[in-house]
């Protein structure tokens, strides 16, 4: 930017550039008592998709359908969630490794080099497969017992809260009942047979 025509020996005021209310250095400045300083490294804000990066798409091998999985660059400390696509600006010219990762995926990486231009690059995850101890299949047509087990470790918290509040409330209302009874009997007096 120092040889900018519009910006003297590289240098502007922000304000005068173009002005943003309500951005992190109004915020410094009035919560904390901080000044900002921003360092503009080119005068273009928003490259154009095709030219400098790598993008697509990340895939399940077991379905094919997209994943919202991460891509991460090796030795870049920074990682991009992935919706349907995702879009890696990345310096032209160099060579770099990219890494796709979802939890449940194994992990996959390539080396891509950018030339001047966008690098398209899809990803296809395999699922893991863990296996513990000995598994032999029981074709008894019926898997409720898996079932259950799936849904008490999925972590469906809302349910277990729910029972454990009803299990409260039936104990305390147990405990309530034989407290009256206990009274109630303590307090009956045998009656006497009336003499006439």
């Amino acid at each position: 930017m120092s040889f900018s025509k519009e910006f003297l020996g590289g240098i502007t005021s922000g304000a005068s550039w173009y002005p943003i209310y309500g951005g992190m250095q109004d915020w410094n400045y009035i919560h904390a008592g901080c000044f900002e300083l921003t360092l503009e490294v080119s005068d273009n804000k928003w490259p154009a998709a095709n030219e400098t990066g790598v993008h697509r798409r990340i895939f399940s091998s077991d379905n094919g359908r997209p994943l919202p999985a991460s891509i991460t660059i090796k030795g870049i400390n920074y990682m991009v969630k992935v919706g349907r696509d995702y879009d890696r600006l990345l310096h032209p010219g160099d060579k770099y490794k990219v890494v796709a990762t979802m939890p449940g995926y194994k992990s996959k990486t390539t080396c891509i080099r950018l030339d001047e231009g966008l690098t398209t690059v899809d990803f296809v995850l395999d699922p893991e497969v863990t296996v513990k101890g000995n598994v032999h299949e029981c074709n008894c047509g019926s898997n409720n017992r898996l079932d259950l087990v799936k849904f008490l470790s999925g972590g469906h918290w809302e349910v277990y809260f729910t029972v454990i509040v009803a299990l409260g409330f039936l104990l305390l209302l147990v405990q309530r009942t034989k407290l009256n009874l206990s009274k109630h009997s303590r307090s009956v007096v045998p009656k006497r047979p009336a003499v006439v």
